[in-house]
Parts: C-alpha cells; sequence; structure tokens
C-alpha cells in the first residue's frame, strides 16, 4: 500500500491551506480561511456508477470500471488538547475491474483545501494523511470530509482547551547543571544565574534537579511551575549542593531521609527504598513527598524512603571522568520499579516513580 502526506499551513486559528506533497505524482490546490466551528455527526455516503451518472474516461473503460471508496478515516470523534499536531489520514481503495484515476478532495468545515490524483489498478489501495501544525484550531469542534468520484468519509473532532503549562526555573548567582523529566523523557540543562525552561507537553509528574558547580554557600533553588505559579520548590546552600524536586512536591522544606543497607518501613505496609550502585564516589539527591535531601556515597548504596510516599524521584552523578555505568534504582518491596544509568564522564542518572 502506497502512502501519500501532504503538510499543514496553519493560519488565523484553523487549517489555512494545504501544500505540496512528499511522494506520488498528486498536485496540491485550494486556499481558504477557515473561522466557523460547525457542530455536525460523522458521516459517510457512497453512490454506485450508473448510465444517469458522468464518470471521465480516466475512471472507466470498455472492459470496466473503477470505484475509488474509502476504507477509515481518522481522527474520528474523538477529543484533542489545543496543543496537538492533528493528522488526517484516510485510505482509498479502487474497488472496481479497471484501472482508473479520480481526484481526492479533502475538505474543511466545508471549504475545499486540497485536491489531488490518485491512478489506482483494481484492488490498489492508498493511505492518504494530511498534517497541521500544533495549536491549529482554537477550542470547538470541527469537522472535515474525502471525497472521491464514487464515495464520501467524514467525521469531526472536538478540541479541548490546553491545560497550564509547567516550566523549571533553577536560581543561583553562579554556574549550574542538572535535569529536567517528565512522563519518560528527560534532558540536561546548564547556566548561570537565573534560567527559566519551558516543559513540552502536560505531563503527569515533572521532575527537576540542579547542582551547583562550585564551592559558594550561596542558596540555589530548582522550582516548578505550573500556569505561571510556582507550585513546587527546593533549594540547598551546600557546596556542590544538588537540589531535587518534583511537581508533587509542593513548598514544604528540605528534610533528609534515613540511609542504610535495606529498605525502609512504610506505614502501610508498603517498603520504598532506592539503590546507588556505582564503582567510585558519587553524590545525588532524594525527594519524596515534601522532603528532599543530598546524598552521597561509593559503590552500592541502599537509602530507606520513610512511610509510603506517593511520589519518589532521586538522582546521582559520577564524581569521576570513568566510563563504568553508574546505575539509580527505585524499589518497591524489594522490587526494581524504576531504574536510569549513565556511563558519561561525570555522568548524572534521574529516575522518579509515582505511587498512585
Amino acid at each position: 500500500m502506497r502512502r501519500r502526506e501532504f503538510v499543514g499551513i496553519v493560519g488565523g486559528g484553523a487549517l489555512a491551506t494545504i501544500a505540496g506533497c512528499t511522494t506520488g505524482d498528486g498536485t496540491g490546490s485550494g486556499s481558504s480561511r477557515l473561522s466557523s466551528s460547525t457542530s455536525a455527526s460523522s458521516s459517510r455516503t457512497s453512490s454506485t456508477p450508473s448510465t444517469s451518472r458522468s464518470k471521465s474516461s480516466a475512471s472507466a473503460s470498455a472492459s470496466g470500471t473503477a470505484n475509488f471508496e474509502f476504507v477509515d478515516v481518522s481522527p474520528k470523534n474523538t477529543a484533542v488538547s489545543k496543543d496537538s499536531q492533528i493528522k488526517f489520514v484516510t485510505h482509498v481503495k479502487n474497488t472496481g475491474d479497471a484501472k482508473g484515476t479520480e481526484a481526492i478532495v479533502f475538505t474543511f468545515e466545508g471549504k475545499k483545501i486540497h485536491s489531488a490524483k490518485y491512478t489506482l489498478s483494481p484492488g490498489e489501495e492508498e493511505s492518504i494523511s494530511i498534517s497541521s501544525k500544533p495549536s491549529a484550531f482554537n477550542p470547538g469542534q470541527w469537522r472535515y470530509q474525502f471525497r472521491s468520484e464514487d464515495d464520501t468519509i467524514g467525521s469531526e473532532f472536538t478540541v479541548k482547551k490546553a491545560g497550564p503549562k509547567y516550566h523549571v526555573r533553577i536560581k543561583y548567582d553562579g554556574k549550574w547543571f542538572g535535569a529536567i523529566g517528565g512522563d519518560g523523557s528527560e534532558r540536561s540543562v546548564d547556566g548561570s544565574g537565573t534560567r527559566t525552561f519551558d516543559v513540552s507537553g502536560n505531563p503527569s509528574i515533572v521532575s527537576a534537579n540542579a547542582q551547583k558547580r562550585d564551592g559558594g554557600t550561596g542558596t540555589l533553588v530548582v522550582q516548578i511551575l505550573r500556569g505561571g505559579k510556582v507550585i513546587a520548590q527546593r533549594s540547598t546552600p551546600a557546596k556542590y549542593g544538588i537540589a531535587q524536586v518534583t511537581s508533587e512536591d509542593g513548598l514544604g522544606v528540605n528534610r533528609a531521609p534515613s540511609s542504610d543497607s535495606s529498605s525502609g518501613s512504610g506505614s502501610s505496609g508498603v517498603n520504598f527504598s532506592v539503590r546507588v550502585d556505582y564503582n567510585g564516589d558519587w553524590s545525588g539527591s532524594v525527594a519524596s513527598d515534601g522532603s528532599a535531601s543530598s546524598i552521597q556515597g561509593s559503590g552500592r548504596k541502599t537509602i530507606s524512603i520513610d512511610g509510603s510516599p506517593n511520589v519518589i524521584s532521586a538522582n546521582a552523578q559520577k564524581k569521576d571522568d570513568s566510563s563504568a555505568t553508574l546505575t539509580i534504582r527505585i524499589l518497591e518491596n524489594g522490587k526494581v520499579v524504576k531504574t536510569a544509568s549513565t556511563s558519561a564522564a561525570y555522568g548524572l542518572a534521574q529516575v522518579s516513580y509515582s505511587n498512585f
């Protein structure tokens, strides 16, 4: 099955034009500005060629007739967030008994956006996709259709208002480095003074840490903001200190967890611990439900977590330029539930776990 994709150009809060194609022989045409938001149910219509209906010479021949029918379409009666990129996808198949060429037209809110010609042999199928840019559509309900000479398929989707966006702010009168994570993804950051970073998407949990690059005693602060408001914050005045915070920690004070060679005991019978493995010296931090503290050691060390927190996050950094692997794990009742590792020189590994 062949695929053909078109790129959406966005303007005025809606899909404005569809331009160009990456494969195939179709050519794009049409441009419009869409601003209405009409509510309509999903639809599909089909007509069978007859003597009263005129078909192009490319679609019909003495030996048979081509019939271009749509197999499926998406999105279909679904809801998406405003900052999403939307891809409109359909599959068209020639169910007739002759090779033919027909124009496939894409309409949005009843307006023609794009048209391209397709040539298909009997039984041949092609996938067509049209993509919008992120944040192309205002909140509301929108309807679209694909049309051939023989068939029409369409549906509608609802755009939801985007939720408050997360940011991470790091403040220190000096140089620092760290990491920002959210829903399984992580990136390294570095800088000096005060910097604010965007967190992509709308993750369920955001974690961040930063470490001083000097022996200063000034306070380093790491904050998580949601909708422009600080919702969680941790800080450290320690030399080369690390501050770590998650979006679930709130604005509580830093507190040190206990440290031993086995798991701690939770009040509900669930025991959590953090284990660091590295054949050398390392330092890091552990945070859980309103408390955070720095940790350090060499070789293997297990840090008990008091109580049964909803969110646990931890990080560890190598203190040398070795290429050996440092691994950090979160354990629940002795079973590893999250793990991360690094083999980079002075590498930092960060991990978080939600106990919901």
